[in-house]
Parts: structure tokens; C-alpha cells; sequence
């Protein structure tokens, strides 16, 4: 009973998915006079752990021409550092398959971005530490881009994608409802128990929030999706009562995206459970990146961890999701809290008042 209880916190995914609610085309939300406009501090969904791609230290750009349009041929490196410092370096290739080493220095962890201007030669760009290569790339002026952190990219949304759902069984909304038991209506489980709740979340980023969380009693599978209503039609008002009212009222021009968490069985093992999250545009498509706050877009599961708690390590040198000690590999370690419902806004309409809802949040919890 006690692990059933912990677990049926998952409801509280409402909170991450304030984590996981935004627009990738976001260039960030306006401030409005409002306490309740802004997010909670000036932290709020930071990169947790974050590893920058390169450390200070000594590096190799490792040049190789493998056509040979003249004698000489001539190349210009340029390197362009995450820290804003740019570094040109030019010479000649005077024979065929002829390597050309070129050392630079990080002075501050972070990425890199090589651009090179082969002179019409077909060449190879590689980047090398210790006679190790770290990345290559080929062609006529051939570039390459390693980012700052590698939690932020795109690239890193997909690999956590393909440890929790290797078939692409839940790459729209409506296919993962169907994965976790919920029915064709708006919050219908098919079978099981379900809570359906609607409020605006004033402690977060004040959403107006559609709820539905359902509990497979077969399996003890959980799962809950949230549907976020954010109305901007109203300049630097985007965190006000509006929401609520949108939400209530189920006021589809103001539905931002729906995002989702189950709490169920690795794929790889099929034994060990743990939270997984998901987030889907408007339109049920899902989504890679999104950017909640203005200080940049964050690759999943990273927005819905700020609030969960757990850990985003870089991906492996295989671009494979990192596994954590033993857990399985997409398992962030993540942690459920309870919903607070005194930081909840509520409606004076049936049945979305909060004396008509406590008991259904108290379940939940």
C-alpha cells in the first residue's frame, strides 16, 4: 500500500509537465506586472547537470584532402568557440591524402564550431584529443558544430525517445492513449480508475491545466496527460486568469500542447517501472525540444527533470541515452511530488470549484 501511494503521486506530473508545456517555435514569454505572471525564480528549468561537450584543454583539428585540384591547394580553418573567441588558421595542401594537424586550445568548456574551406578539394575535417577522434566530418568545405552541452539538441530527445518507446508505438497523442488504457473520449480510460481535473497552475508558469490521470488495475501502470491552455492574446499577459478561463471552457485556440507521463515497465527489461515523459504539439505530433521560458530551448526529458528532479547526463560516445548505475537506461531517477492545492487557482463554475475537485486532487495524492 505504502509503494502504491508513492506512486500514485505520479498525478503531481501536472507540475512537470509545466516543465514540458511550451511551444518549440517559442522565443520566449513577455513579463507581466502580475506576481503570479512569472516563473518562480530566475532559475527556473536550468540545465540540470550539465556537461559541457568539450573541457579545457588541448585538442587536434586534423585536415585531409582526398582530391587534389591543384598543387598547392589552399585551405582556411576557422574555429569559432562557444565562449564567442574565433581563431582563423590558413596553409596549402602540396600532395593527395596529405594530413594536415592544426593545434588548438579550449580555454573554456563548451563546443566548437570548425568550418573549413577546402579550395574545391573533397577533404576530411576531424577533431582528435589524445590520438582519439571525436568527431569527423567529409566533404567539399566540410563544418562541423559540437554544442555547448549535448543535453540541449534535438539528438538527445530522440535517444531518450528510442530507449522509452523503441517502436515508435506512442509518436502522436492519440496512439499513446491507446498505449496506456485511455478510451476515445476526453478522459475515458478504458478500463480502470481514472481523475479528471481542470485549474490553473498560479505557483508555475499559470497554465490553465486539463487533467486526466488513469491507473491500470491490471498492471498498476499509471499514466496522466495534461493539456495546456496559455492565451496570449492579450500582450504580457500570458500567465493571467485568462487561462483558467480558456481551460474551463475548453477554448482550443488557446491549447499550447499536451504533455504526458507513465509510470510503467522498461522497455529493454520489462520489469523495472519508472516515469517516462512525453510531450505532443497541438496537433498530437510529438515534439523534441521546447523552449518554456525564453532562456532556450531544452531537448526532453530535460524541462519535465527541472521539475521531477533526476539526472540528465551527456549522451555515451555511441550517442546512446546514459544509464545511471544499474537502473535501465532512460530511468532519469526521477522523483513525484504532491500536488499543493493551495498553489492552484480554481473556477466558481461546476464541477471545477476547488470543494468539488479536493477529493478527486486527494486521490491523486
Amino acid at each position: 500500500m505504502k509503494r502504491f501511494r508513492l506512486l500514485a503521486l505520479l498525478g503531481i506530473c501536472c507540475l512537470a509537465l509545466a516543465g514540458c508545456g511550451g511551444r518549440d517555435d517559442s522565443t520566449g514569454f513577455e513579463s507581466s506586472s502580475s506576481d503570479s505572471s512569472t516563473p518562480a525564480s530566475a532559475d527556473y528549468l536550468m540545465f540540470p547537470n550539465p556537461h559541457a561537450s568539450l573541457g579545457v584543454g588541448d585538442y587536434n583539428v586534423v585536415l585531409t584532402d582526398t582530391t587534389f585540384p591543384s598543387n598547392p591547394t589552399h585551405y582556411v580553418l576557422t574555429v569559432n568557440y562557444t565562449d564567442g573567441t574565433t581563431e582563423t588558421y590558413s596553409g596549402n595542401w602540396t600532395a593527395i591524402s596529405q594530413p594536415i594537424t592544426q593545434a588548438i586550445e579550449v580555454h573554456h568548456a563548451g563546443g566548437v564550431t570548425l568550418n573549413l574551406n577546402s579550395g574545391g578539394a573533397t577533404a576530411t575535417l576531424a577533431i582528435t584529443q589524445s590520438g582519439t577522434t571525436l568527431r569527423s566530418m567529409s566533404g567539399v568545405n566540410p563544418s562541423m558544430e559540437i554544442p555547448r552541452f549535448e543535453i540541449d539538441q534535438p539528438s538527445y530527445a530522440t535517444a531518450y525517445y528510442t530507449e522509452i518507446d523503441p517502436t515508435n508505438a506512442k509518436d502522436t497523442l492519440a496512439k499513446w492513449k491507446v498505449a496506456n488504457g485511455f478510451g476515445s473520449g476526453p478522459c475515458q480510460p478504458a478500463g480502470g480508475v481514472e481523475y479528471e481535473v481542470r485549474f490553473r497552475d498560479v505557483h508555475d508558469l499559470g497554465y490553465g491545466r486539463h487533467m486526466c490521470a488513469h491507473r491500470d488495475n491490471a498492471t498498476g501502470n499509471i499514466a496522466v496527460w495534461v493539456e495546456n491552455f496559455q492565451v496570449n492574446a492579450v500582450a504580457s499577459q500570458h500567465y493571467e486568469k485568462l487561462n483558467l478561463e480558456a481551460v474551463i471552457n475548453d477554448d482550443r485556440r488557446w491549447h499550447i500542447g499536451t504533455n504526458a507521463i507513465e509510470f510503467s515497465p522498461s522497455p529493454s527489461s520489462g520489469t523495472t517501472k519508472f516515469p517516462k515523459f512525453y510531450t505532443f504539439n497541438p496537433d498530437g505530433t510529438r515534439r523534441l525540444v521546447v523552449d518554456l521560458d525564453g532562456r532556450g530551448g531544452k531537448a526532453l526529458p530535460v524541462p519535465c527533470i527541472s521539475c521531477h528532479g533526476g539526472r540528465a547526463l551527456p549522451l555515451t560516445a555511441a550517442g546512446l541515452f546514459p544509464q545511471i548505475r544499474t537502473s535501465p537506461r532512460a530511468d532519469t531517477l526521477s522523483r513525484m511530488q504532491p500536488i499543493n492545492v493551495d498553489t492552484l487557482d480554481f473556477s466558481d463554475t461546476s464541477p471545477y470549484t476547488r470543494a468539488q475537485q479536493e477529493l478527486t486532487f486527494k486521490a491523486i495524492n
